[in-house]
């Protein structure tokens, strides 16, 4: 499972020894905006690159989201993610509700015009009001907004970019 990260997150490379030889990884902090305060609406825009195949279990993550931040709207925009007809995917929260938007669609593969907003163009423009994160029954503090692929791609003709764009705020 590979998980590719939006423009809103820094890497930072960390180096460690195994088996006596240097080993880079790389540490992922998000660091796009947040509200602050209650009633605070806070806009957030960025892009993913996708260059290779989305394999069976591969992850975007869009934003993070800490708990009692409630999404407002999101948009996002891309090209085909496969240039075949098998990519079916998932748009929810990664830890609490991995569907909770979009459910074992198709809207990623080649030519797909079963878009949700009707336009018959690669753009998702739905408003997604009033859709919460609670994880008042897990143990983590944040989740992401993410695409995961429940059916890997069969090809990729090109490097992809998606846009995004959206509104989160605390009530």
């Amino acid at each position: 499972m590979a998980i590719t990260y939006s423009s809103l997150f820094d890497s930072t490379d960390i180096q460690s020894v195994t088996a006596g030889a240097f080993v880079t990884s790389s540490s992922y902090r998000y660091n796009g905006p947040m509200p602050a305060k209650k009633g605070e609406v806070v806009g957030f825009s960025g892009t993913v690159t996708v260059s290779t195949n989305l394999a069976t279990g591969d992850k975007v993550r869009f934003i993070q989201v800490p708990k009692g931040t409630r999404l407002k709207s999101f948009t996002h925009e891309w090209g085909d993610l496969d240039s075949s007809t098998t990519l079916v995917a998932d748009l929810g929260w990664e830890t609490s509700d991995q569907d909770a938007f979009l459910a074992a669609s198709t809207i990623y593969q080649a030519a797909d015009t079963t878009i949700a907003s009707g336009t018959g163009s690669n753009s998702l423009t739905e408003e997604l009001t009033e859709l919460v994160f609670d994880n008042a029954a897990t143990t983590v503090d944040a989740d992401y907004l993410t695409l995961t692929a429940t059916t890997g791609a069969t090809s990729l003709a090109a490097t992809r970019t998606i846009t995004f764009r959206g509104q989160v705020y605390i009530p």
